[in-house]
């Protein structure tokens, strides 16, 4: 049996459905239009194969690119698109559908953003190395305005990496036709350095808990940097030396060492 595009559409209880995915998936309304008056005759089998590929195409729709594992393997990076035109762009940079479905989020299974996040730091401010329990915080965190470099240290006096620390540069502009997350696990300290002035945000999944938190001093001779790439330990190392700016709880933080003597790193023993 054959049929004109438009009659299916027209016709059919699909329209609608055709329609949204269409606009989804970035097609044009004028190539929609042409769609619907097109006259051209095409055999049933033919159009349902065509929108069931449309509607494929839109499974996840916010455009996850790549996901890249770190010298922590447990530390992700999640790269998605943005849909830039003359204006400027559009991104979806979190939908929890799309992070729970598809096939190489696998980690993220089983956790529950629960809160929400966003911080602001001047040119040279040195954040971190902060760590919770009670409940266990996992963070997923995106810089929105300028350039951050993450730093995530292992924690975990069981794990191979106990007291080496990464750094990954995650600068944002509006020209970039990508966005980046880093995902952060429990058994990890986070925290960041701004070679400019800069704002971020991030999801936890467990809420701020008081008195079940705990720091690293970043600035601790004994963490081991070895994992990390030489020229983000340069930008690192360039504002460190100059008394950069960091909180008074901050620089109260322990070293590596007292950690390991600690007993709430056993905590993390699990982990």
């Amino acid at each position: 049996m054959t049929v004109t595009i438009y009659e299916f559409l027209i016709r059919s209880r699909m329209t609608m459905m055709i329609y949204e995915s269409l606009i989804r998936s970035r097609m044009t309304m004028t190539i929609y239009e042409s769609l619907i008056m097109s006259r051209m005759t095409v055999t049933i089998e033919n159009i349902f194969l065509w929108t069931t590929n449309v509607f494929l195409d839109t499974l996840y729709l916010m455009k996850i690119l790549e996901v890249k594992t770190l010298a922590h393997p447990e530390v992700k990076v999640i790269r998605y698109a943005r849909f830039r035109d003359e204006r400027g762009y559009f991104t979806e940079h979190y939908r929890k559908s799309d992070f729970f479905a598809h096939p190489d989020m696998q980690f993220i299974q089983g956790y529950e953003f629960v809160q929400t996040n966003e911080s602001s730091s001047q040119k040279g401010t040195i954040r971190g190395l902060h760590t919770q329990w009670n409940p266990f915080q996992g963070k997923l965190v995106r810089t929105v305005r300028g350039r951050m470099i993450d730093l995530v240290l292992d924690i975990r006096k069981n794990s191979a990496n106990f007291g080496k620390i990464i750094a990954y540069d995650m600068p944002s502009a509006p020209e970039q036709d990508f966005g980046e997350w880093i995902w952060i696990p429990p058994g990890f300290a986070h925290g960041n350095v701004y070679p400019e002035d800069g704002a971020i945000e991030y999801f936890c999944t467990g809420e701020y808990s008081p008195g079940n938190e705990a720091g690293i001093f970043p600035l601790a001779q004994d963490i081991d940097w070895s994992l990390c790439e030489a020229p983000l330990k340069e930008v690192f190392d360039s504002y460190a030396r100059d008394n950069p700016p960091m909180s008074p709880k901050d620089k109260q933080g322990l070293t590596v060492e007292q950690w390991r003597n600690d007993p709430r790193a056993d905590i993390f023993l699990n982990w």
